[in-house]
């Protein structure tokens, strides 16, 4: 199991999109960053549709009971075991019992993913595991908390499971013994050691103490710039046609900002040209997320929580991989739109599975 110490501002478990409910109204959600948690799982030679934990850029804490073999990505957080060594992302790592694992928040990137070895333990919803916070179904059912336990899906013996009607069995709150370190009489001797001694000694016991295994590779950075990436690439929307000419180049031409009222269900823009509002009525008709939206008080970028119908003129579409470049953009962080053919786009989504592709059959022969 794994102890939330710090829970975050908003940590969730998710997985893959749920495609069973839309006809019914449910959100597709999943991981806002798809790539990332994709390529997490990919790192540990198992499923691609296991749950994972979510996590948006703010300080975390959690402390392992258990061994346990983990990969981290995503952007936006600096890692370290037991406040003292620094944990590279994109990579696979064997952690020792009792390890405490620290994410700090910065800049460049806005979502982090911890992934686990067999994958968290969550609650179904639809034909998936992720968390939908609105509906307070699947996955963790709702954001993490401090003193939750996140059970891992495989043999687990060292704790009591205890059942929560409400929440399930995801998380639980064991009594949990913590440890004391006694005081060393021989402490003071230390002075008499070189000080690079006595750090590259310290270094080399925490090492020992908190990881048993740690890969000799990791995912190129080559492969995980995309959080850096400001343009969007977009198709036209079914409604383009209903905006003045003019304007539209002018939408297309500004720089816009994410709005701090942004989340999963929508990314809101700010400071750029939004065109006037259509005088025609508009019934409501199908989105998806990436589907940008205009509305009176700016446009929306429909994003992984988002309803599957809406009443305001789509003036375009993401393309799926700029999906999640979106996800790691920050309040305040600026992007710019550029149209795509949707042969172009098609393109680019083979391409993107060739890669990701290439990159399990590179990671399955380590």
């Amino acid at each position: 199991m794994i102890e939330v110490l710090a829970p975050g501002m908003q940590s969730t478990i998710q997985d893959t999109i749920r495609r069973n409910g839309i006809a019914y109204g449910i959100s597709m959600g999943g991981a806002a960053d798809i790539k990332s948690a994709t390529l997490g799982n990919m790192l540990l030679g198992q499923s691609e549709t296991l749950p994972i934990l979510e996590i948006v850029r703010s300080p975390v804490k959690f402390q392992f009971h258990q061994d346990t073999t983990i990969s981290l990505t995503g952007f936006g957080m600096k890692w370290s075991l037991n406040h003292e060594i620094s944990v590279d992302s994109w990579k696979q790592i064997t952690l020792k019992k009792d390890s405490i694992l620290s994410g700090k928040p910065i800049q460049g990137g806005f979502r982090s993913y911890l992934c686990v070895a067999g994958g968290f333990e969550a609650v179904p919803f639809d034909d998936a595991h992720g968390t939908d916070l609105r509906l307070g179904l699947g996955g963790s059912i709702r954001a993490l908390k401090k003193g939750d336990l996140l059970k891992i899906n495989v043999l687990d013996s060292d704790f009591e499971q205890s059942f929560d009607a409400t929440e399930n069995h995801i998380l639980k709150r064991p009594s949990i013994q913590k440890h004391q370190v006694a005081n060393d009489p021989n402490q003071n001797q230390t002075k008499n050691l070189n000080h690079d001694q006595i750090s590259a000694n310290l270094d080399s016991k925490i090492q020992s103490d908190t990881i048993s295994r740690s890969s000799s590779w990791r995912i190129s950075h080559e492969l995980t710039s995309y959080a850096a990436q400001r343009t969007i690439r977009i198709l036209p929307g079914p409604e383009l046609s209903w905006f003045n000419h003019s304007e539209v180049h002018r939408f297309m031409k500004s720089s816009w900002k994410i709005d701090s009222k942004s989340d999963r269900m929508g990314i809101r823009l700010q400071d750029g040209f939004t065109p006037t509002m259509p005088s025609k009525e508009m019934l409501s008709t199908v989105v998806f997320p990436g589907t940008v939206q205009i509305t009176a008080s700016g446009p929306i970028i429909l994003f992984v929580d988002a309803q599957t119908t809406g009443g305001y003129p789509r003036i375009g579409q993401v393309c799926s991989v700029d999906l999640p470049v979106l996800a790691q953009k920050a309040p305040g962080e600026e992007i710019f739109f550029e149209w795509i053919s949707i042969e172009q786009a098609l393109r680019l989504q083979e391409s993107e599975q060739a890669k990701l592709a290439q990159i399990k059959s590179a990671i399955s022969l380590h």
